[in-house]
């Protein structure tokens, strides 16, 4: 799972694989056009609550949904 974080600081953009087993309580809280949107916490992260979003079809990430991330972080 890649997990996407933001220096708010610096406005850096990270992008790094997680585990799936890094994550519990993953519950759905919303589905739209490119996938499932999950809220999990992350044990990795001293226990931080992050958004996971899950494509529904990873083999063609789209520029559109690589757009809708890096606006949302702005």
């Amino acid at each position: 799972m890649f997990f996407i974080h933001q220096n708010y600081k610096k406005l850096d953009l990270m992008m790094e694989w997680i585990p799936y087993s890094q994550f519990t309580n993953v519950k759905k809280i919303a589905e739209g056009g490119f996938g499932i949107v999950y809220r999990a916490t992350w044990l990795g992260g001293q226990d931080e609550t992050v958004i996971l979003k899950r494509f529904k079809n990873s083999r063609n990430i789209s520029k559109d949904f690589l757009n809708e991330v890096f606006l949302k972080l702005l």
